[in-house]
């Protein structure tokens, strides 16, 4: 009876020990699933901010890709942009987010921290910049046999590159992954430009890089702009104007080198 009256008095040791096991492991389990929360939506956001920095690079090409003529087609002094045909434009050109795309009205939202970004870094971790894509001269055989060059086509692609906190090979390949960036690079200009995937940067890396065309700068936006019509103006070039030149059978000189603009 005595013993009886002292289990009906208070708790054992081993059941306080097993309340605190238990409340243990909830606490546990909600740091878990907080911790977890927490990467999904930094994850979110760092795609979020990497729309946002495409498509403001994506209006800065489109607004400065072409050459600015007079009224007769003549190109005016100074005013060779993207397209220039001399190759005076520098590969790959750089897109200072504060300097470029914010003062001049391309980038107008604000995009949050990232706790795994390098925000102490030029440009809050972030680094865009447009690369030239190479593609063969258009060429057509003369009655003589000659080739003939009738045009060329310049293509940019949009690159955003995201500078990772503590860059260490596990860290790279974990965010890489979460992420889906096309590689991993470095810069090699303290963080004006960095390496494009297709220069097949070698390690250590310390960005995620992205890129794409400029009309195809955000998967997910909608607009009730076309975004090909650059694309089609470029198709009808192509496939009337020069031909129709060279068809006519007129000399050389009559239709020199064409450069297709603003059609990516």
């Amino acid at each position: 009876m005595r013993y009886l009256m002292r289990r009906e008095a208070g708790m054992t040791l081993l059941e306080v020990m097993l309340v605190i096991v238990i409340a243990a492991v909830m606490i546990l389990m909600g740091l878990r699933q907080y911790q977890t929360l927490k990467v999904d939506s930094d994850i979110r956001q760092a795609k979020y901010n990497m729309d946002v920095l495409f498509n403001a690079a994506s209006g800065y090409y489109q607004g400065n890709c072409r050459r600015e003529r007079d009224s007769s087609g003549a190109m005016l002094a100074g005013t060779a942009t993207l397209d220039d045909p001399s190759g005076t434009v520098p590969n790959p050109f750089p897109l200072p987010i504060e300097e470029t795309l914010r003062a001049e009205g391309y980038l107008t939202q604000t995009y949050p921290l990232v706790r795994f970004v390098d925000a102490a870094t030029a440009g809050g971790g972030y680094v865009v910049q447009l690369n030239k894509q190479a593609v063969d001269d258009r060429t057509f055989i003369s009655a003589a046999g000659k080739p003939i060059k009738v045009g060329r086509i310049i293509i940019w692609k949009i690159q955003v590159a995201m500078r990772i906190t503590n860059p260490v090979s596990g860290r790279m390949t974990q965010y890489s992954n979460l992420l889906g960036a096309d590689c991993q690079s470095k810069s090699v200009d303290n963080g004006e430009t960095v390496l494009p995937c297709n220069a097949n940067p070698s390690g250590p890396y310390n960005y995620l890089v992205w890129e794409r065309l400029p009309s195809f700068a955000s998967p997910s936006g909608h607009s009730t702009l076309w975004p090909t019509n650059p694309t089609v103006t470029q198709f009808e070039q192509m496939y009337s104007t020069a031909p129709a030149s060279y068809l006519a059978g007129l000399p050389a000189s009559e239709y020199p080198a064409q450069n297709f603009l603003c059609g990516s």
